[in-house]
C-alpha cells in the first residue's frame, strides 16, 4: 500500500520549508512605550512596500503550506 498522503505531506513541508529560506519571518522591534520602531530615517519607498508585501506573503504561504504538510500526514497516520 503506498502512503500518498504522507508523500504529498512531504512534499508540502519541503515547499514551505524553501519558502522559509527564502522568505524569512520578519520581527517587529518595539520601544520601551509598546509602539512599532520604524528603522529608517526617510519614508519608504514603494519599491520597499512591494518588497515588504511579497516577503510577508512568502512567509504566510509558507506557514499554511507547513499546517497542511502536517496534517496530511497525521491523517495518513490516522488512516494507517
Amino acid at each position: 500500500m503506498t502512503h500518498c498522503l504522507a508523500i504529498a505531506g512531504l512534499t508540502l513541508n519541503t515547499a514551505g520549508a524553501l519558502l522559509l529560506l527564502r522568505f524569512p519571518p520578519i520581527f517587529r522591534t518595539l520601544t520601551k512605550d509598546g509602539r512599532e520602531y520604524a528603522g529608517w530615517v526617510n519614508e519608504p519607498t514603494p519599491e520597499g512596500r512591494r518588497g515588504y508585501r511579497f516577503q510577508y506573503w512568502g512567509f504566510r504561504t509558507a506557514i499554511l503550506l507547513l499546517a497542511l504538510g502536517f496534517l496530511l500526514q497525521l491523517a495518513d497516520l490516522l488512516r494507517g
